[in-house]
């Protein structure tokens, strides 16, 4: 029964949080992987730059694009990260319940929901557009068809034309089994699992060692919380984010690279471009040693800024569990 319970409460508050801070995580994608995007002609200078080109080029509701597939993904695995956090915090001794706890339900969320999170790595993006310089129109629409775009959706900019290559999230998840089978759906698992590991025990398993060692979860005779010192659990939750955010990003840098290197980019002659990355690891040193490593960092001012998702989805978790009393 609580393990539904913890289902339910941890699936509202991630959409709730998801949803949100969802234009600063398209920000943050954009910048992450825009040198190895070929649709991006001009880089962006910085996060603040990519915002403004994005709303003048795309619109305002571009900044939610790809948000389904961050639904359809965050839900479960917010929902399953609490769920299993509690199921495996009765397996390991309390000294490391929390941190192991966080960790392994972490992981065990992130397998199961993969799929959608490369989905939305790579449809909210501008991966998400194929773009071609036509000196010949019957190449553009050949090439288009081939790499199932539409054709007739095609648009103008400049000299090249911009076709769309996705015309939804499981159209996406389709084309890259269709393409690559299993390997497409799950590129660059083992750095994404490492990284969720990491950061699972250190945001979910650290916000609950605060919670209990500075006694911010005041309980009543029934055992359920009275949702004192609000205030106070959002900033150990603001606290956390920021922390484990840095310490994380590099990996999820390198993540977002490994998803979006599997595209399979035609050039003009009809051929597919090599993959740029052989595993994670010559994905990071190739990253520090043509781009430096500011490249790891690339797009973190948006990834700070959309900080706030984490508060709505720590603390929002506990007041959903209190508001319905569960």
């Amino acid at each position: 029964h609580s393990f539904f319970i913890d289902l339910f409460a941890g699936g509202i508050s991630g959409i709730a949080a998801k949803t949100a801070s969802a234009p600063l995580d398209r920000i943050k994608l954009l910048m992450q992987t825009q040198k190895i995007n070929r649709a991006i002609i001009t880089p962006y200078k910085s996060s603040w730059d990519c915002a403004v080109r994005v709303y003048a080029e795309e619109g305002l509701s571009s900044f939610w694009r790809g948000n389904l597939a961050n639904v359809y993904r965050y839900f479960p695995s917010q929902a399953l990260n609490f769920a299993f956090k509690d199921q495996f915090k009765g397996i390991f001794v309390m000294a490391a319940a929390n941190l192991l706890s966080g960790g392994f339900a972490g992981g065990t969320a992130l397998v199961i929901c993969y799929p959608f999170d490369m989905a939305r790595t790579r449809y909210g993006p501008r991966f998400n557009s194929v773009r071609y310089f036509t000196s010949n129109d019957n190449l553009f629409l050949r090439l288009a068809t081939d790499s199932g775009s539409d054709p007739k959706h095609a648009i103008s900019q400049g000299n090249s034309q911009v076709a769309r290559r996705y015309v939804g999230t499981w159209d996406c998840l389709r084309q890259a089994f269709r393409t690559q089978g299993i390997s497409g759906l799950y590129g660059g698992l083992g750095v994404a699992l490492t990284g969720a590991v990491l950061f699972r025990a250190m945001f979910m398993g650290g916000y609950d060692f605060l919670k209990f060692h500075y006694n911010l979860d005041v309980k009543n005779k029934d055992g359920k919380s009275t949702g004192d010192h609000l205030g106070a659990r959002w900033l150990a939750a603001q606290g956390v984010t920021t922390f484990v955010g840095i310490v994380c990003y590099p990996l999820d840098t390198v993540k977002r690279r490994m998803m979006v290197q599997g595209e399979m980019i035609l050039k003009s002659d009809g051929s597919i471009t090599a993959l740029p990355y052989r595993s994670a690891w010559h994905c990071f040193t190739s990253i520090l040693r043509k781009e430096g490593a500011k490249a790891i960092f690339a797009g973190y001012a948006a990834n700070f800024a959309r900080g706030f998702s984490g508060p709505i989805l720590l603390v929002g978790y506990d007041e959903v569990k209190r508001v319905f009393n569960i």
